[in-house]
């Protein structure tokens, strides 16, 4: 009897071992540094419903031409996963929802845009802090993002500017500038609004 139960004993704990070997690659893998050419972060332009209401963003940074696939292809190559990569690749500073109800009232999309530029958005230097990624499991789902954490100093002075303006419903920090890389799922807009925090840090970005 005592050599029967062994066996099976033996089995799971190999098998606990491996599992847990198997975690510690992967997060030794996603915590390798991420490189971003200096070019690829040039010719941020503002725009108005990036996405056409798919995030629920109507007022955004949009990223240069190839700077979301080439973070993408980091992304998978390490994961080795199925993932899905945004439409188009922004920083989302107003949301829809936040715009209707603070916003809407006082100002138009159109004189929004006008105001951002008139903060400087366009130009402002953006400096990308990390890689960042987020689980959640959930009874019978999981879903994971990738995204990548700004410093926008410009970006999250403008969000308080607005708050200043309306008094309130407003909460300035609410939206992080953030770049969403990769998801698990169909849905980016699920993850919004996106405050994020150095906790969510898990990899360093090297610009060359």
């Amino acid at each position: 009897m005592v050599k029967r139960l062994v066996k099976p004993i033996v089995v799971l704990a190999v098998l606990a071992v491996l599992g847990l070997l198997m975690v510690r690659s992967a997060q030794s893998v996603r915590a390798e540094p991420y490189t971003i050419e200096a070019g690829d972060l040039r010719g941020w332009t503002l725009a108005l419903d990036p996405d056409r209401g798919a995030t629920g963003t109507v007022l955004a940074l949009q990223a240069p031409p190839g700077l979301g696939r080439a973070i993408f292809s980091q992304v998978f190559s390490r994961a080795m996963e199925s993932f899905l990569s945004p439409a188009v690749s922004f920083i989302p500073i107003v949301l829809r929802g936040e715009f209707d109800r603070a916003l809407a009232g006082s100002m138009t999309t159109g004189t929004l845009l006008t105001a951002a530029r008139e903060a400087g958005l366009g130009e402002a230097a953006l400096q990308p802090v990390c890689m960042a990624w987020r689980r959640d499991s959930q009874p019978g789902a999981a879903r994971q993002l990738y995204f990548v954490m700004f410093a926008a100093p410009a970006v999250e002075e403008f969000r308080r500017q607005l708050a200043a303006t309306v008094g309130t419903g407003f909460d300035p920090g609410a939206v992080s500038p953030v770049l969403f890389v990769a998801a698990g799922e169909s849905s980016f807009a699920s993850w919004m609004p996106l405050r994020a925090d150095d906790a969510d840090c898990v990899a360093p970005i090297v610009t060359t």
